[in-house]
């Protein structure tokens, strides 16, 4: 799941007409390479195949190198060790590349913190929570398909300047709130509730543009009020999906 996080936005954002997609067995030449996504798993290949050390700390590691942090991952930022250190410290076992790395843009590190005795825990690159960084790339970009799908409505004529004004000021309402969030939350399950509902309401205007589009091409009247179409009721909940009330 952890390779899904920067596998699916690959696939999503990159146009292999343009670049050549990471894998693929038929690259055209000419064409450059297209920029990859980052996961924790991802960077820790990326890391390997530098010949970078990978760390396994386990708790008996740990019990006897209790500054292994400070000393062997120095190379890395101040808040990387800090969460590395809480991770330790709460009993986790931590599996992290010697020092950052450069990828397209992003410099961080990608670890796994992991609970030996459960098997459970979190997959986290630097910057974010558990693939972080390409989740709130991948929220605020079905805010912009939201907007867009909106614009689209209006100039298509199937909704008035007023529900194209609503749709797309809660589109840029919900991104607003979303950058507020970030600054705000405190650990990763606030960061992943976070950036999860922006992108639910995304998605929700989205598909709601849709159904208008289904509703506006029948001229479905609404039970006893034959003078109104679906499609207002359905513009209404593009306006209240996109963040207006959240």
């Amino acid at each position: 799941m952890s390779a899904l996080e920067h596998a699916v936005p690959e696939r999503f954002f990159n146009d292999p007409s343009q670049c050549n997609l990471q894998g693929t067995t038929t690259p055209i030449a000419g064409l450059p390479d297209c920029p990859q996504g980052i996961s924790a798993v991802k960077a820790l290949g990326i890391a390997a195949a530098q010949g970078q050390r990978i760390y396994t700390i386990t708790q008996k590691v740990y019990n006897d190198n209790p500054n292994i942090v400070s000393n062997a991952l120095s190379a890395h930022s101040w808040d990387t060790q800090n969460r590395v250190q809480q991770s330790l410290d709460a009993g986790y076992e931590v599996t992290i590349h010697e020092r950052p790395i450069t990828e397209s843009g992003w410099t961080g590190a990608g670890y796994l913190a992991i609970d030996s005795a459960t098997g459970a825990g979190a997959y986290t690159i630097e910057g974010g929570g558990n693939g972080g960084f390409l989740l709130v790339v991948f929220a605020i970009a079905l805010l912009i398909i939201a907007a867009y799908f909106a614009g689209s409505l209006l100039a298509a004529g199937m909704i008035g300047p007023i529900g194209a004004i609503l749709a797309i000021g809660g589109a840029i309402l919900s991104y607003f709130n979303l950058v507020k969030g970030l600054g705000e939350v405190q650990n990763e399950t606030q960061f992943n509730n976070l950036v999860a509902f922006t992108a639910l309401k995304g998605l929700a205007s989205i598909l709601l543009s849709g159904v208008t589009l289904v509703f506006y091409n029948s001229l479905i009247s609404v039970g006893p009020i034959t003078n109104v179409l679906p499609f207002s009721i359905v513009n209404f909940g593009i306006f209240f999906f996109s963040g207006w009330f959240f």
